[in-house]
């Protein structure tokens, strides 16, 4: 089997669910998606379906930005996860995010994935305060894409799934 790697990571980090886009040869982890500022899945998330769907194009749109970004933590391109403060401008790549400390929150159900750097997760009136109101929504936007569940070989590891996007 091919390997593939994240687009949205500095390195091939191995961490859970990757999705690929085969005609366009772009595969991301599932938090790498789920945490870019600039993406959101097409379609409504039922929490008993582990199935997810991003729109192609908007993501491709989201590792081009990506470019343009340093991570704060390891100070490579194509950091797309950002602080939720308005006013702060550290972006991370998703992973780099947690080595740093910095603070994910979710709340899967209402579809918002979103991270507060460590400054700003320490300081529980301004993370209360910003806590999921006024944040968009991360689905509902564009075509619908279909993820495929496809059972991992045997040599990967048991927590590493791989879900191919049908390009429409």
């Amino acid at each position: 089997m091919e390997k593939r790697t994240c687009a949205l990571c500095p390195k091939d980090v191995e961490y859970n669910v990757l999705y690929f886009a085969q005609s366009e040869n772009i595969a991301a982890h599932e938090n790498c998606l789920l945490y870019s500022s600039g993406l959101v899945e097409c379609e409504d998330h039922d929490p008993l379906n582990p199935d997810r769907s991003f729109d192609v194009e908007s993501v491709k749109k989201e590792i081009q930005r990506g470019r343009k970004l340093k991570c704060k933590f390891c100070h490579k391109r194509g950091a797309t996860v950002g602080c939720d403060l308005k006013n702060c401008n550290k972006n991370y790549h998703f992973f780099c995010a947690k080595k740093d400390d910095a603070v994910p929150q979710s709340d899967g159900v209402r579809g918002i994935y979103k991270l507060l750097c460590q400054q700003h997760a320490q300081f529980p009136i301004i993370a209360q305060s910003a806590k999921f109101s006024g944040v968009k929504r991360k689905r509902g936007r564009k075509k619908s894409l279909s993820g495929n569940h496809v059972q991992p070989p045997e040599t990967m590891k048991c927590n590493t799934f791989v879900r191919q996007v049908k390009e429409e």
